[in-house]
């Protein structure tokens, strides 16, 4: 029997009752402080887990979150299945550490990390899964708190199972840390209680640009590195765990030593999810700097972009294949890097690129990012207004 990758599967699912899209503007920063303030102060790692969750629902209606619930039921049944048929662990050795790299690049592992330990896997989720009867009687006591809670139940027993997969391996017994980038996901304070369990720390690395959002509250790992104090102070204000920051800027937003490139482009513009109204406005403006004599180019960006829209819009524009074109590249043979909110601009930032905020495209977003907490707009920075 053929095995399925899992976690393509369940992202499908959720996919295809919560919809895949971006919820960040949804609702304002009153709004979500206003769902914070409705809870307590955490008494434990399941209710920090549980409390993150309920944030995460806010944003779905009741007629979602029943969806979710209900064919978790089956989704949970169907698991168990796949997981006697496909109960399996990995064999490794002498690997010190675990990073659940998926589709990161590797350099975004701060240095101190790989100083620390000797020997880092790289894995990603959808390869491997285990369970054992002490995880059985983990979980158990968590399903006991939240009986009806499917959905919240269904994610953690899929994450312990991966997560037990590396740390109860036949060949060592000697795993310290479990690496990986997962704050916006409400299985992280309970998998730091489950690593504790095993007497393995649980790190978590920041991958991407944060604003004040909901769906990264609440959550406590032993470890957090971040790029800059400015995030620990807003997690905080998320009621994160607040003694698990460490800032660290690492390889991947340092790359100006790496790559000596001539800037041939004058302005390249980053993608996020933008739908096709937006893009049209983006290639109006890319295309105005184009007839004023400017090199420009256009990313998509790697997951959310429609490729087939790009093409057909900018059919007058250098569209850079991200699969091709490695990021670091792409930043460093421009002058000036635009996007409305971007892990990039802190990327270009850090490399001495210009890094210019887009305020046309969507004004209302734009101007949403000042109370969601932007760390860019308190850089160096122009506005897509003052070169349009």
């Amino acid at each position: 029997m053929e095995k399925i990758n899992l976690f393509t599967v369940l992202k499908k699912y959720i996919q295809l009752i919560n919809g895949n899209k971006n919820k960040l503007f949804s609702l304002t920063v009153e709004e979500q402080k206003e769902i914070l303030n409705k809870f307590p102060e955490p008494k434990d790692d399941i209710e920090r887990s549980y409390f993150q969750y309920l944030c995460q629902m806010e944003y779905n209606g009741k007629i979602k979150v029943f969806l979710l619930n209900f064919s978790s039921i089956f989704m949970i049944g169907f698991y168990l299945i796949y997981l006697s048929i496909f109960r399996n662990i990995v064999k490794t050795e002498n690997d010190e550490a675990v990073f659940f790299v998926n589709e990161l690049p590797k350099n975004i592992l701060p240095s101190s990390l790989k100083e620390k330990y000797f020997s880092i896997k790289y894995s990603n989720y959808g390869n491997k899964y285990h369970i054992n009867f002490k995880d059985i009687k983990f979980i158990y006591n968590i399903f006991k708190r939240y009986p009806l809670s499917w959905f919240f139940i269904f994610k953690i027993i899929y994450k312990i199972s991966i997560y037990s997969s590396e740390i109860n391996n036949n060949n060592n017994n000697n795993i310290s840390a479990v690496i990986t980038y997962a704050e916006f996901s409400y299985t992280s304070s309970i998998l730091t209680k489950y690593c504790e369990m095993y007497k393995v720390k649980h790190i978590n690395i920041m991958h991407g640009e944060k604003l004040f959002f909901i769906r990264d509250s609440f959550f406590r790992f032993h470890e957090f590195y971040i790029w800059n104090n400015y995030y620990e102070k807003l997690f905080k204000e998320l009621k994160a765990f607040p003694d698990q920051f460490i800032v660290e800027v690492p390889p991947s937003l340092k790359i100006e030593e790496n790559y000596k490139i001539d800037q041939k482009i004058d302005y390249t513009y980053y993608l996020g999810a933008e739908n096709k109204e937006e893009l049209l406005v983006v290639y109006k403006y890319l295309k105005k700097l184009k007839n004023q004599g400017y090199i420009v180019s256009l990313r998509p960006h790697p997951r959310y972009s429609n490729i087939s829209i790009i093409k057909s819009i900018f059919k007058n524009v250098i569209v850079e294949d991200p699969k091709l074109i490695e990021i670091e590249k792409s930043i460093m043979r421009t002058k000036n890097a635009i996007s409305l909110y971007s892990s990039v601009l802190n990327q270009a930032y850090y490399n001495n690129i210009n890094i210019i905020i887009d305020d046309l495209t969507n004004i209302k977003k734009y101007k949403a990012l000042k109370s969601l907490k932007y760390i860019m707009l308190e850089k160096d920075h122009t506005l897509l207004s003052e070169i349009s």
